[in-house]
């Protein structure tokens, strides 16, 4: 009888991160990489060869296997058709929408795309842009176009909204591009307005959001003036000396006069508060000047610059009184309006000025409407109903 031997017994611990292709057999993977033996010896393309080229491939960059690595998913921005359409679009119409100017055409054609391409929100913006000038363009396709356009305004939006509060030498240009492209795209987006059988209630009636962005671009000018003028995208800036308006006289007629007769009787109706009063007056009075810039200035190349620029030059004191529905500053605003009108052929400002004026005129209570009727007529906007 042979002796019992009494031999400790080797555990046996189941591994589990062997490749798929032994757990598949059910056989032992000794989990060699970049490829097993098992595999090696049968010659199957093993799970543990794609994994190692997904995270790090080969020293030199090249493929260890013969067989390619996965490819991964896209990001947005890369070599889809749609974004493609969008940006072929900006560099070859929308770019020489903005400004009639040949170097400003420039910047927007050349030199803003490539600041995209380090700044990906810009390059959103610009795309959302696009986006919405072919909508404009392309009513049959304006629904897709505009739903391209949301699009990339939210990825862009989520990303610099919350850099505008920390600017820096290294991206306060490629911010201050984000804020004027999306007052851009705030002018051009579909707006709720009355259509042409009916008007717009007076409870539905506001102020437009651009103007508020607009005075967002002037903040970031005003926070990082000199490293921004002194960008390449300097030249789209107008400086103070070019800004016609301080030299220009103010226009007189009628109506202008009727305007400050009405802010310096609720001045002394205590409608106006003495900061208020002063606040209507200077924007009244740079209005006025700007009247004269714009009637004498047709065709100049820096013509819509310096009617739109009014709305930045403007007191902030003034934009908080329209957004109290101050019926004194909605009255100057509705003289605006009148330039706004001579500014229709452009595709983001078209047809706001009939737009704003019948906003205007359903915030204004009936002992105001008087005060734009001049405006309603150079505009060419009636009422059809007070209801």
């Amino acid at each position: 009888m042979r002796p019992i031997v009494d031999k400790a017994r080797r555990s046996h611990h189941k591994r589990r991160t062997g490749c798929k292709e032994c757990k598949a057999r059910k056989v032992k993977c000794d989990e060699s990489k970049p490829s097993c033996r098992t595999c090696v010896k049968r010659k199957a393309q093993c799970s543990f060869t794609s994994s190692t080229l997904d995270e790090r491939g080969s020293n030199d960059g090249s493929p260890t296997s013969s067989e390619p690595p996965r490819i991964r998913e896209l990001s947005p921005l890369t070599l889809n058709l749609a974004n493609l359409e969008l940006l072929h679009h900006f560099t070859t119409v929308t770019c020489f929408t903005f400004s009639s100017d040949p170097i400003t055409q420039t910047i927007w054609r050349v030199l803003a795309p490539q600041n995209g391409l380090s700044h990906e929100f810009v390059l959103h913006s610009l795309l959302a842009v696009a986006g919405l000038h072919l909508a404009f363009l392309n009513l049959s396709k304006s629904t897709f176009y505009t739903a391209q356009a949301m699009l990339h305004h939210h990825a862009s939006s989520t990303v610099a909204r919350p850099m505008v509060s920390s600017l820096t030498s290294g991206n306060s240009s490629s911010l201050f591009l984000f804020s004027v492209l999306t007052s851009y795209f705030a002018l051009a987006s579909p707006r709720l307005t009355a259509n042409s059988k009916s008007s717009i209630p007076r409870k539905e009636a506001s102020i437009p959001a651009w103007l508020f962005l607009i005075q967002g671009t002037r903040s970031i000018l005003e926070r990082k003036a000199d490293i921004i003028r002194s960008s390449i995208f300097s030249t789209m800036i107008l400086n103070q000396q070019d800004l016609k308006i301080w030299g220009a006289a103010a226009m007189k007629n009628d109506a202008f006069q009727s305007l400050r007769e009405l802010i310096s009787s609720s001045f002394t109706e205590h409608r106006l508060s003495l900061t208020a009063t002063a606040t209507c007056s200077t924007a009244l009075e740079q209005l006025a000047k700007m009247f004269t810039v714009a009637y004498e200035q047709v065709g100049s190349n820096d013509y819509t610059r310096q009617i739109l620029l009014w709305m930045m030059i403007i007191p902030d004191a003034f934009i908080t009184l329209m957004q109290d529905r101050n019926p004194e500053a909605l009255c100057i605003f509705g003289y605006y309006c009148v330039l706004l009108k001579k500014l229709d052929s452009l595709w983001f400002i078209h047809g706001w000025s009939e737009d704003l004026i019948e906003n205007i005129y359903w915030l204004l209570d009936e002992r105001y409407r008087g005060y734009i009727v001049w405006p309603m007529q150079e505009i060419g906007w009636v009422p059809e109903s007070d209801v």
